[in-house]
């Protein structure tokens, strides 16, 4: 579903099918708004919903630190593997030691999208991380709906409700006469 259809079925909910009311750069805003309150509401229940793909690699001898460059770009990191086994999240000033090595147990994150794996690895190990992009922003026409098609009835309803807040407030054409 494009953002296209989505925009005349707001405007066909708040009855501004002649594009009278809203310009469409407000009405794009209001459906990234829903759209982002959705992933919100996701986030809350299930987040594993809004991974798109693992992202994987591998650490050598001495290696502890992950920048993958898509990395950077995550809203969330939900789980970080070593070999298969779930690394527990932990906090580098709780760690005694951040140069001992060993079998990988924990890691941490510095920046947006640095993964510090504690203790540092001694032998070859494969990563999986699962973390959850950020959003895509909407803005031409034709860009394709994020999520389910089901989604986007929730979407279309809050941006409609939030065009007709914004309408029943507007007394400027009133005040015009």
């Amino acid at each position: 579903m494009t953002l296209k259809i989505i925009i005349n079925r707001v405007r066909a909910n708040t009855h501004d099918k002649d594009n009278l009311e809203y310009e469409d750069t407000t009405v794009i805003d209001y459906i990234n708004d829903g759209i982002r309150f959705v992933r919100r509401t996701i986030m809350a229940i299930d987040p594993l919903q809004l991974v798109e793909s693992p992202i994987t690699g591998t650490l050598t001898p001495g290696q502890n630190i992950i920048t993958p460059v898509n990395l950077k770009k995550m809203s969330a990191i939900l789980e970080v593997r070593v070999d298969g086994v779930n690394l527990k999240k932990d906090t580098p000033w709780l760690i005694d030691n951040l140069a001992a090595t060993g079998s990988p147990k924990s890691y941490y994150v510095t920046g947006f999208g640095t993964i510090n794996i504690w203790p540092v690895p001694t032998q070859k190990c494969e990563y999986t991380i699962l973390a959850v992009p950020d959003m895509k922003i909407l803005s031409e026409v034709d860009d394709e709906f994020p999520m389910m098609n089901d989604l986007a009835d929730f979407v279309v309803e809050y941006a409609s409700i939030r065009s007709s807040l914004t309408n029943e407030f507007d007394v400027s054409q009133e005040t015009a006469i």
